[in-house]
């Protein structure tokens, strides 16, 4: 290993040569992922530069070699943003927000706050509040139900159709019959599938 000594400035690293190869090599692999499809190669490269230097701030030429620790660095980057990214895809209203709306009256701070949860945990707040209203909806779904369908509801939620009918003893026929029933209350209170 060279003995070469630590830069002053980590970012100073990221115009060596096998620096700004593995940025082009992580930045090539993720722009052909789906959800990387519509950014332009050069927006992943400038987010990739950042990861890198952010991770080349712990770089040590004594330890390895700036080619093995920048081909890391722009891979473990890589991971990060597409997890963010897969996070974002998954959110239910995944939307960015620029930093300079906040201030400008275009969104607020609440909105900021939600989409930065949207993206880290892969759910939006939103989505809580539907689960819970549609819980609500089931409850009382199940109660004008009879005893007999909202035992079918029941062993259905836990489990497929043919466990269901297992467990409550009825055939296949007569599970269907009652899940078309269950269907038709569910449309007549206006409650999803």
């Amino acid at each position: 290993m060279s003995k070469q000594s630590k830069p002053a400035n980590p970012s100073d690293l990221l115009t060596h040569p096998a620096v700004v190869h593995a940025i082009k090599q992580a930045a090539r692999r993720l722009s052909r992922l789906s959800v990387f499809r519509r950014v332009d190669r050069e927006d992943i490269m400038a987010d990739l530069r950042l990861e890198v230097a952010i991770r080349l701030q712990v770089f040590d030429p004594a330890l390895s070699s700036i080619g093995t620790f920048s081909t890391k660095a722009a891979h473990n980057g890589a991971v990060s943003m597409l997890r963010a990214r897969s996070a974002e895809s998954r959110s239910a209203d995944s939307r960015t927000v620029s930093v300079e709306c906040i201030g400008q009256g275009g969104c607020s701070c609440d909105a900021a706050l939600s989409d930065a949860f949207a993206r880290t945990t892969g759910r939006h707040q939103r989505d809580f509040r539907i689960r819970i209203e549609r819980e609500d909806s089931i409850r009382a779904l199940m109660a004008t139900l009879s005893p007999t369908l909202a035992q079918l509801a029941i062993a259905l939620s836990d489990g497929s159709p043919n466990s269901a009918c297992r467990r409550l003893g009825i055939s296949y026929r007569q599970c269907g019959h009652g899940i078309e029933q269950i269907r038709v209350v569910c449309e007549s209170k206006e409650i999803g599938p």
